[in-house]
């Protein structure tokens, strides 16, 4: 039985005050998973190639765009893959630089995306602890300066 399959995907963030917000995709009607559903930009990591590489690969193929700091958020054991997550900084302008190749389009989305019954499940479970870490981070940004 082979192992399961393994995906590298990118959160593109901005911060302004008080709040973080994140940079996903629309998926396409036709989308093998997720249809319709808004999820993250990355994919499958091909056979001898790093979590690291394949996201490079990934978000260039799907936004056009060379990620240029990214730091490792996490492995996420899912029921149907490994997920290595990666998240990069982006400023308010990104939306502007990037050209979604794949899916219908992406756009910036902050907490209240987890409301959303259109979040894929995976993407989701990534999101919320990406939220939550921010949330403590901005928290002490908050109280130090105050």
């Amino acid at each position: 039985m082979p192992g399961k399959k393994k995906t590298a995907m990118l959160i593109p963030f901005m911060r302004s005050p008080g709040s973080v917000k994140v940079f996903l995709q629309r998926r396409t009607a036709d989308a093998p998973t997720n249809p319709n559903r808004l999820g993250n930009f990355g994919g499958a990591i091909e056979e001898r190639e790093t979590p690291l590489a394949a996201l490079m690969r990934e978000v260039k193929e799907e936004l056009d765009y060379v990620p240029k700091k990214v730091s490792f958020f996490g492995k996420y054991d899912l029921s149907d893959s490994d997920r290595y997550v990666f998240v990069e900084e982006v400023g308010a302008d990104f939306a502007e630089k990037v050209k979604a190749l794949e899916g219908q389009y992406g756009k910036f989305y902050g907490r209240e995306v987890l409301d959303r019954t259109d979040l894929g499940g995976n993407a989701r479970a990534c999101l919320v602890d990406f939220f939550s870490a921010n949330k403590q981070i901005l928290k002490c940004i908050l109280f130090c300066i105050s």
